[in-house]
């Protein structure tokens, strides 16, 4: 495996990697806002001072949470605009093969049959791109 292949498949499982934890983030951080509003519904309901405490404390976990989402949200947009931005020098199905071949794991032959380009084709506009993320991102271990 050449260096190049080495720094595309780099650059492709931290993408995969950081996108998938954030969405793994988001959806553990969701199930605790659900949680937290189903604690604050069951206590607010008592009158007594230790459930009103558990009530209140559930409803300030529930707005952490929310906060955490749209921050997590946010961050993930960003790192999404930015890919956007590297990507924007190429046409939309350089993008789609980008998005198939990084992203989605697809081999060479499928994107070859779905965009209508030789895998030669395929070969050269993966191997241009690695290089092209690989000096916009940085990434060399």
């Amino acid at each position: 495996m050449t260096k190049q292949t080495e720094n595309g498949q780099k650059i492709a499982e931290r993408f995969r990697k950081l996108l998938f934890n954030i969405d793994l983030k988001i959806a553990e951080a969701e199930g605790q806002i659900a949680l937290a509003e189903e604690e604050f519904k069951l206590h607010q309901k008592i009158r007594k001072t230790d459930n009103q405490r558990i009530a209140m404390n559930a409803k300030m976990n529930k707005e952490c949470y929310k906060v955490f989402v749209s921050n997590l949200k946010i961050i993930k947009e960003k790192i999404l605009k930015d890919l956007d931005r590297v990507l924007s020098t190429y046409t939309s199905k350089y993008k789609k093969i980008w998005m198939m071949y990084f992203i989605g794991r697809r081999s060479i032959e499928e994107i070859s049959n779905e965009v209508n380009y030789s895998r030669d084709n395929i070969n050269r506009i993966i191997k241009k791109m690695k290089d092209d993320l690989n000096i916009n991102f940085n990434i060399d271990g």
